[in-house]
């Protein structure tokens, strides 16, 4: 008999979770994010063969462009496939199913909810079902599937599968009463706790049963150990990791589950790896609760090797205990993808369409007495796996901090028992939101709420004598979408000093109807954003903001008109223009339309061939002019129509993606940037092919530009050719102040006039340059005057060979800065407030003087106004978040600003927004009267807040 693919039940491995209060819980399951870019896809190990009488069903998400979802990976049969495409009416093909329309429309949310799939064929009928809905019915036969995600030599007409897929079913000979279940391929295990995301899935390679997806199901193999490891019983290998070691346990080339159980009070790796490491596998653990960490090795020895180690590596030890290690050799290795190390507990509610997260909260079930929570006021105890409150006790809490983001959604539940007097409240933060009081004696208190509080504390606090018990308590996020935020962001910064500027070097041709679209953010007006141009000046498009900070096309033939929403508010916005086949045209900022037209002449841009320049204005081929003063990422250019309904041509995005917590700005303020398209985008500078590099072996490690006029360094190479890309990678040594350094590109001898030069200054001395160069044969470095030195070293030219996005490379000052994530307000720039400028600020009269022991402040008011003034407001961006900390106030207010400035009364963290429109500087004055306070050192930072 042939092997079955079908997964038997599962035991539970992890400790349960408690039920969701939202009815009867699913049978939850393991899925992985399938990508269309790295190309992610799950190979069956047999094909399976469909003829006769059977029935499929599976779950999936839709992405924008279609997708294959179930497919014949090894042969051309067109109906060995399931495919939904693209279109607006959603058609299938496959199965017969040539252009059915599914109904499903497409909206962006669409792309986050689950459909419900189901084919049968049944008395020689097959039948499509949508969400239990009939699509159509044809009488074919005889296929084969055996790829999830993928099709025969690749992709034809729309992507791999990109999204969600889970829970795929497939009977023979019959349907789901009568046949065989010949796949229950879940990427899961059956167990009742909630779907487990992979956040880490995207690869290059085929994600094949048989070596990446196993079931932990216990009866499909033996162990190896069990519960070999007694808590406490590891002894520290070095200061930072602790590691248990046993020979001759592991057979080389079989497949082992590796279920370690830890706690650690640091953030730490757990890992598994036989002799040597290239076998390892890892998963991370935060601190905190006991975690379970379950890893899939395949060994290259018979040793066993698994440890803990502290992520920082920094040589404190690592607290932790671990009280169960098990090994259990599989069998059969077919099921659930666990070689992830961001995994993130996740349940879809299929009634009601939503993503519910893991509860948020560390021991919410109170079985470690206190851990984890904090304790305002007096009379609560912590015994017996619940948290009780005496009635005589005072007004008093119990809270936890790191819960909530703002804007975000969240269900709150707790039980509550053995009351008899009073009310228990539940806040986000100390009171800034109250999400209900709960008064029974006993039952389940429950609330969905969107987070408005700048805090991210949940409070429970009794009132009125309440002298009840809490247990259960569960805060969990619902999520309309679960689509992962990327890890970081470049953003280009434009200035009218440098005449900073990006243009593509290809031009497009954008047909008679097309959208454009750019993402900004600015303080000044009158700026041209960007221009779409040609060697004909009357063709010409630009988008602008106009005086007043409004939105404004221009173009020969548009009748003036303009915004009204004034946007140079230095935040972040999104400008979108377009343009109809009836030359009608539309302006939308941040989603809204802001006014329309009619273009009087369409035949001037109407199937033109365009060039794209982001931060300056062109009216033809010619160095651009009112270079832009701002931040610019994400140019999207598209032909046919708009995002919905047109073909994406152009994605220049100047940046890597960004997460929800940090972000690496590239600031560019110093280089001009020309002719980047984005096949010009690179991963690495190693990416590329080496055609030259310094020779070591002949020539000094670096060279150096004397001081003479023409003192310069020629790469004598024959390697390079016009119609080819380079990346010219070098270390700026020394550059004296009063000179620049020019990479000179020559074409056919060091005589031509055909030169251009790229220039790099004194900002990017000790830095490693990288800079594209196009259309050259020859390169020499050069100083622009004379009596100046330079020097260079380790100089690269590599060829780039492939069109990967990644970081704009033609940025010779990138200092990648830091920036944070602040949930309510939006991204934050760098802190104005040094910890100099906090001990010395601009002025510190008498009544104020610094304690060095905690680096505070401490006012002793006289009744006066005078100011510890710290930054001026007019020499930073409009709007600004000030954050700090006040350990002692009393009196009328601590004011935080010259005038204008909100009034800080009670000690504790404060947030507060600093607009120099209304504030001429920041610093602390009393608000009123006598006040004295010890003042803690505060963070001053730009909101820029990224869409």
């Amino acid at each position: 008999m042939k092997r079955s693919l079908v997964s038997s039940m599962v035991r539970s491995m992890l400790r349960p979770l408690s039920g969701y209060g939202l009815g009867p819980l699913l049978q939850s399951r393991y899925f992985t994010q399938f990508d269309d870019v790295a190309q992610t896809y799950i190979q069956l190990s047999e094909d399976i063969n469909l003829d006769n009488e059977f029935e499929l069903e599976w779950w999936a998400t839709i992405p924008d462009d279609g997708s294959y979802m179930l497919a014949d990976n090894k042969n051309a049969n067109g109906n060995s496939r399931f495919v939904i495409n693209g279109a607006t009416d959603r058609t299938v093909y496959g199965f017969g199913f040539s252009g059915f329309a599914t109904g499903i429309q497409r909206y962006a949310e669409d792309k986050h909810k689950f459909y419900k799939f189901n084919i049968r064929r049944f008395d020689d009928v097959l039948r499509l079902m949508i969400d239990d809905k009939l699509i159509g019915e044809n009488t074919n036969n005889g296929f084969v599937i055996n790829s999830i995600g993928s099709q025969y030599n690749g992709s034809t007409g729309v992507e791999f599968h990109s999204g969600f897929l889970v829970n795929l079913k497939i009977w023979v000979n019959g349907d789901r009463d009568t046949g065989e279940l010949k796949v229950d391929m879940p990427i899961d295990r059956r167990i009742d706790r909630p779907y487990v995301m992979n956040h880490a899935a995207k690869s290059t390679l085929a994600l094949v049963p048989d070596t990446q997806y196993v079931s932990l199901s216990g009866d499909q193999g033996d162990a190896v150990i069990e519960n070999g490891i007694a808590k406490g019983s590891l002894e520290p290998a070095t200061t930072w990791r602790v590691g248990y070691a046993q020979n001759g346990v592991l057979e080389s080339g079989n497949t082992y589950i590796v279920t370690v159980r830890a706690r650690s009070t640091q953030p730490a790796h757990v890992y598994a790896q036989s002799y040597t490491s290239t076998d390892r596998v890892l998963q991370n653990i935060q601190p905190g609760d006991w975690r379970t960490v379950t890893l899939v090795l395949v060994p290259e020895s018979t040793r066993l090797f698994v440890c803990v180690e502290n992520k920082s590596q920094e040589g404190q030890v690592l607290e932790f205990d671990v009280n169960a290690l098990t090994v259990v050799k599989m069998s059969q290795p077919v099921g659930l993808p666990v070689n992830f190390s961001g995994t993130e507990s996740r349940r879809y509610d299929f009634e009601n369409g939503e993503w519910i997260s893991g509860n948020l909260l560390d021991n919410g079930s109170f079985t470690y007495g206190m851990e984890a929570w904090g304790v305002t006021g007096d009379g609560w105890s912590f015994e017996n796996g619940v948290a009780s409150r005496d009635g005589n006790a005072t007004n008093s809490g119990i809270h936890q901090f790191g819960i909530f983001e703002a804007r975000h959604t969240y269900d709150v539940s707790f039980d509550v028992t053995g009351r008899s007097a009073g009310t228990v409240g539940t806040y986000i933060g100390q009171g800034e939101q109250n999400l209900g009081f709960f008064s029974s004696n006993f039952g389940k208190a429950t609330y969905r709420t969107v987070s408005t509080a700048p805090s991210d504390k949940l409070l429970l606090n009794g009132v009125s004598g309440w002298d009840g018990t809490v247990d259960n308590v569960v805060v969990r996020e619902v999520q309309q979408e679960l689509y992962l935020a990327p890890l970081e962001r470049y953003i280009t910064r434009f200035d009218s000093v440098s005449n900073g500027y990006v243009r593509t070097s290809d031009r497009i041709n954008v047909g008679t109807a097309f959208a454009v679209e750019c993402v900004f953010a600015t303080e000044t007006d009158g700026d041209f954003l960007l221009s779409l141009y040609n060697a004909d000046s009357a063709t010409r498009l630009h988008f602008r903001l106009q005086g007043g900070g409004v939105a404004k096309l221009l173009s020969d033939g548009v009748t003036p008109g303009q915004g009204e929403r004034s946007i140079n508010d230095g935040r972040a916005h999104r400008m979108k223009v377009v343009f109809a086949d009836d030359a009608t045209y539309s302006v939308y900022v941040d989603g809204a339309l802001e006014y329309t037209g009619t273009h009087a002449d369409p035949a001037r841009y109407q199937n033109a061939d365009f060039s794209v320049l982001v931060g300056g204005y062109k009216t033809q081929d010619s160095y651009p002019t009112d270079s832009y003063n701002c931040r610019v990422w994400d140019l999207k250019v598209w032909t046919g129509g708009d995002e919905s309904t047109g073909t994406l041509v152009l994605d220049m995005p100047l940046d890597k993606p960004f997460g929800s917590k940090q972000v690496n700005f590239a600031e560019n303020t110093a280089a001009t940037l020309t002719d980047i398209d984005p096949s010009f985008y690179v991963a690495s500078p190693d990416d590329g092919e080496l055609v030259w590099a310094t020779n070591y072996n002949n020539a000094p490690d670096g060279f150096t530009i004397t001081p003479l006029t023409n003192s310069s360094f020629g790469v004598h190479t024959n390697e390079l050719q016009v119609d080819k890309t380079y990346i010219v990678s070098f270390d700026l040594e020394r550059l004296d102040e009063g000179t620049v350094l020019f990479l000179q590109c020559w074409k056919d001898n060091w005589n031509s006039t055909e030169q251009s030069n790229i220039t790099v200054d004194t900002a990017s001395v000790g830095k490693r340059c990288e800079i594209v160069v196009y259309d050259t044969e020859r390169l020499r470095f050069r100083l622009g005057s004379s009596g100046y030195t330079g020097t260079v070293k380790n100089i690269k030219i590599q060829e780039v060979t492939s069109g990967v996005y990644g970081v704009p490379i033609n940025i010779v000052e990138a200092d990648s800065k830091h920036f944070t994530f602040e949930p309510f307000y939006g991204w934050l720039g760098d802190d104005l407030i040094t910890q100099e400028i906090w001990e010395v600020p601009a002025s510190a009269p008498a009544i104020f003087s610094f304690d060095t022991a905690t680096n505070e402040w401490v006012m002793t008011g006289d009744n006066s106004y005078q100011s510890l003034a710290l930054i001026n407001g007019t020499t930073q961006p409009v709007l600004m978040l000030i954050g700090g900390n006040v350990s002692e106030i009393d009196g009328d207010g601590l004011a935080y600003a010259a005038n204008g400035g909100g009034a800080i009364r009670t000690t504790g963290n404060y947030k507060v927004v600093f607009d120099k429109n209304v504030q001429n500087f920041q610093g602390y004055k009393r608000s009123a009267g006598y006040v004295n306070a010890r003042i803690g050192k505060p963070y001053f930072r730009e909101i820029i807040e990224v869409i």
